[in-house]
């Protein structure tokens, strides 16, 4: 079982990919330079990313999900509720954990010197949800894990939710231009491309705002909400203000960024 749904997984992955890929070549939001290496990075980090996941199978969400399925663990299997309310119960307080732990990881310093791997891309598509840290994904699995036991959501939310987030993902930082009259109707619920290229501006007060990756209500509940940055979404700088030479953005550096002192990032 878990074969296929991996299977399915990388399916769904490779087709939403290729989709907002697509789409940024024919509606983009923002020009940018020709991006082959930020790409090969990008993917290069998804691969090392996806080593960690495998070595880590065992704390894997769909992992816990079974063991929490047969041993009937969590605050879900302690009441009789339908299976609807079990799927939005479980769904929303993951998508909540998600937040908590995207807002920790810009508070503490050891979690934002891996985090800011993400954040120093210096144009965000497609590629840039792929751009995280191999210590970063395996934190984030842990995470994941120790939320599905505490909640005890079953496997269809799990699969549900890690597809939904993984898509949204992809969405929220692709280069695509959305009118503003759907983008603001998409914003009562789903983080757009816009809210989220805010989050990813040079300038720290944007950088700690819009830390949703799917539902967007979390940044209005705890007041993180910005709707538009300072500068236009087509002048905006992204990326971090001393992370910008090519040479510091090099693969190896990406994968040492986290390890080095300011001052050794040149």
């Amino acid at each position: 079982m878990i074969g296929e749904i991996s299977l399915l997984r990388v399916i769904l992955f490779i087709s939403i990919f290729s989709i907002f890929s697509f789409l940024e070549k024919i509606i983009p939001r923002r020009n940018q330079e020709k991006c082959t290496i930020r790409w090969i990075n990008n993917l290069i980090l998804l691969i090392s990313g996806s080593i960690i996941s495998r070595i880590m199978l065992p704390l894997a969400p769909i992992v816990i999900g079974l063991w929490v399925e047969e041993h009937n663990y969590g605050f879900l299997n302690l009441f009789q509720f339908s299976d609807i309310m079990n799927f939005l119960i479980g769904f929303i307080f993951l998508d909540l954990i998600i937040y908590f732990q995207h807002r920790i990881f810009h508070k503490v310093n050891i979690f934002w010197r891996i985090h800011k791997v993400h954040h120093s891309d210096i144009e965000i598509d497609a590629s840039t949800a792929l751009r995280f840290h191999p210590i970063e994904i395996g934190i984030s699995l842990l995470v994941k894990s120790t939320a599905i036991i505490i909640i005890g959501a079953n496997l269809i939310t799990i699969i549900i939710f890690e597809v939904l987030l993984n898509s949204l993902s992809i969405f929220n930082h692709s280069n695509i231009f959305i009118n503003k009259k759907h983008d603001k109707i998409l914003r009562y619920l789903i983080v757009t491309p816009d809210m989220h290229r805010v989050h990813h501006s040079v300038k720290r007060d944007e950088i700690d705002k819009n830390f949703g990756f799917c539902l967007t209500w979390w940044d209005y509940f705890f007041r993180t909400y910005k709707i538009k940055p300072k500068d236009d979404h087509i002048l905006m700088k992204l990326g971090l203000p001393n992370i910008r030479k090519e040479n510091a953005l090099s693969l190896k550096n990406l994968f040492l960024m986290p390890f080095r002192k300011k001052s050794e990032i040149i």
